[in-house]
């Protein structure tokens, strides 16, 4: 009778160690936003996505344990998207600002940036922010630069022309259709470096100092472990790796 015990005591403890075992191997899923292209943040190459973003999304489920789904959308999909739920985080270069705090969580911020002005490399008409008065501006739907635009007196709200993406903005600049684009620093100067290289050229000071950070929804259980992570990665030296190969040198 003891030894029928004892077996089926062994049996229970190896099922239990087992069952535990199944349990505890699960990586929690994610469905993380992506913004579809806001290079060199995120955008499409060779069928995937890449970009400063993608490595930094790449890094943190490595370090808190998850895997994750990328749902691609445009800018101004995503913080409804994180309203309802339908998304765990939002990867898209995302200012913070008050506005957007009153629905969604940010991380700590993870990139300092602002608002540049482009023009046609022959231009010297527009060196600065006063000269956009009476000119046609491109920028992007639902973001800082359109919503800074718009609340400059000397500018006429018809001559923002707002887009759903950049391209067709610098499309329109290159073609002519409008004076300039105003955009976000980092995207706006790697254009100039890369397919924008010789027709076009930055003027003015940095506009609008903003800051980084990746969108939440209200209350997320994620938002302390993440930004432990990004906290962890900027004291390692694993930031400032993926800063140089995106930007190149560091900023001070």
């Amino acid at each position: 009778m003891k030894t029928k015990w004892k077996l089926f005591l062994i049996v229970l403890t190896v099922s239990m160690l087992v069952l535990a075992g199944c349990g505890g191997g699960d990586s929690e899923q994610l469905t993380i936003g992506v913004d579809t292209m806001f290079v060199p943040f995120e955008f499409e190459q060779d069928g995937e996505m890449v970009g400063f973003d993608i490595d930094i999304l790449e890094e943190l489920s490595e370090r808190m344990g998850f895997e994750y789904e990328i749902q691609t959308m445009e800018f101004r999909g995503l913080i409804p998207a994180l309203t309802s739920n339908s998304i765990d985080m939002a990867f898209a270069g995302m200012t913070i600002t008050e506005e957007r705090q009153e629905t969604i969580d940010f991380s700590i911020p993870y990139y300092d940036a602002g608002l540049l002005i482009m023009v046609l490399e022959d231009n010297d008409d527009i060196n600065g922010i006063e000269d956009l008065a009476g000119r046609r501006v491109a920028t992007r739907t639902g973001t800082s630069s359109y919503d800074y635009l718009m609340s400059l007196d000397f500018i006429n709200e018809n001559d923002v022309i707002a887009f759903d993406n950049m391209d067709a903005a610098y499309f329109e600049l290159l073609t002519e259709g409008v004076d300039a684009t105003l955009w976000d620093s980092p995207a706006q100067q790697y254009y100039v470096q890369t397919e924008g290289e010789g027709q076009v050229k930055l003027v003015g000071e940095l506009l609008e100092g903003q800051q980084y950070g990746i969108g939440l929804p209200k209350g997320s259980e994620l938002k302390e472990d993440v930004d432990a992570a990004l906290e962890a990665m900027m004291e390692d030296g694993t930031y400032e790796e993926l800063y140089v190969k995106w930007f190149g040198e560091m900023p001070q």
